[in-house]
């Protein structure tokens, strides 16, 4: 067998035989046996047990990361330059399921992944125990009147190890945009909130309360951002989506338009935010010069499942 494939097939069976059994139960002699190889061949290529397991990672994980980087660009491409966050999720690789709480969203969101929906209770996820190496929660908790019980959900249904990122808008009433769409009648009820969010310490408790160890958190979406999005949102809930006189929910419809039929309904204003893109996006650059000295309008929190 020549060098170069002597070498690939000492890698290729390590790979197999670690991913079964883990690494301290492969001997050299299971991985020569496994590569129909003999001994002298691993000491040739790898010089020894330890070195061999260093290269495996070294050569998986620049194949890995091409191949991530290969399809964040495809997503990117595809996004005029900015990759959805499904896409991103994607890329990092693993095979990922989606859960969705409101039930009438679940037809839209799975025409647009192309792939099952999962209707989902807070108090009663639809998984099994320890289901899930990490578990994203993107804007459900400040929907809640109460969180615990969701927060014991995540915990059962990630395994041990495991981490969940859980990420709200900030709850800190304080802040000028909070203040500036409660004067021009945006409110928490407007988005369809319990409360406005929950700021990073609040989480971190939370998240302590239900078992979880809190590691990293950080936040985004500053002052110039929040304001490109209240004026679009503020444009649809109090122009676009009115109802007639004699309608619940305020006189307006929902916050963004959330089905095929809704946005064909406002499909000409939607060409129009698209015209007015490259200007949002000009603002919202803006974010940049907030983001080292304050707190953001959105924060992510992560806490990680103790192992056993």
């Amino acid at each position: 067998m020549p060098s170069d494939q002597t070498r690939s097939a000492i890698l290729t069976a390590a790979e197999r035989l670690y991913a079964d059994r883990g690494f301290g139960d492969v001997t050299l002699r299971d991985i020569v046996a496994e590569a129909n190889v003999n001994l002298a061949a691993v000491n040739y290529h790898f010089g020894s047990k330890d070195e061999l397991i260093a290269e495996l990672f070294v050569t998986r994980s620049l194949a890995t990361n091409r191949e991530r980087l290969n399809e964040l660009k495809l997503a990117e491409e595809a996004g005029g330059g900015r990759a959805d966050i499904n896409s991103i999720l994607r890329a990092l690789g693993g095979r990922w399921t989606w859960g969705e709480c409101e039930a009438d969203a679940i037809p839209e969101m799975q025409r647009f992944l192309g792939e099952p929906v999962v209707p989902c209770v807070p108090e009663r996820l639809d998984f099994p125990d320890a289901a899930f190496d990490g578990v994203v929660v993107i804007d459900v908790h400040e929907h809640l009147v109460e969180t615990a019980p969701l927060n014991r959900e995540l915990f059962r249904i990630v395994r041990p190890g495991g981490r969940v990122i859980v990420t709200t808008p900030n709850g800190d009433v304080r802040k000028l945009a909070v203040r500036i769409k409660d004067l021009v009648g945006m409110t928490k009820d407007t988005y369809g909130h319990v409360r406005v969010g929950y700021t990073i310490d609040e989480h971190r408790r939370m998240l302590t309360d239900a078992g979880f160890q809190p590691r990293s958190s950080g936040s985004y979406s500053q002052l110039p951002t929040e304001m490109i999005e209240l004026g679009i949102n503020l444009a649809y809930v109090k122009l676009l989506s009115r109802k007639p006189q004699g309608t619940t929910n305020g006189g307006h419809g929902p916050i963004a338009p959330s089905s095929a039929d809704q946005v064909r309904k406002v499909e000409k204003t939607l060409r129009l935010y698209g015209a007015i893109y490259p200007f949002c996006r000009a603002v919202a650059s803006l974010d940049a010069l907030f983001a080292p000295f304050v707190t953001g309008y959105a924060v992510a929190v992560v806490g990680e499942k103790p192992a056993r």
